[in-house]
């Protein structure tokens, strides 16, 4: 290690300057750069819970997809055998469960996305 210019030394070993006597040691300028005020806030235990919520929060989402997708099942098959007037009345909550499964398409798009940016 001397070879290649490397000193091993002890970690209690404290580096010293001398200074003339009438030097200043301090510049005329403040040197220390700003710190990152955002990244000393920023622990990864809060990255973390904040991506297990976003997941949570997704899976719930899915969850709810999958009941409203139940639910059109249901109102399709139970459609065949109505009368015209009670088929527009089905017809009329199979639209909002479409709504429904549109907007809850896209927050999970949303979130998706928020991921990826991430």
């Amino acid at each position: 290690m001397h070879e290649h210019d490397i000193e091993i030394v002890s970690p209690d070993f404290m580096n010293q300057r001398l200074l003339a006597s009438g030097s200043k040691a301090i510049t005329d300028e403040d040197q220390t750069p700003e710190p990152n005020v955002v990244a000393n806030d920023i622990k990864p235990e809060d990255i973390i819970f904040d991506k297990a919520d976003v997941a949570a929060e997704a899976e719930t989402l899915r969850a709810e997809l999958d009941g409203l997708n139940k639910i059109m099942h249901e109102l399709t098959q139970s459609k065949k055998g109505l009368s015209k007037d009670e088929k527009k009345g089905t017809d009329i909550e199979i639209e909002m469960v479409e709504e429904q499964k549109k907007k809850i398409t896209s927050e999970l798009e949303n979130i998706a996305e928020n991921d990826e940016k991430k």
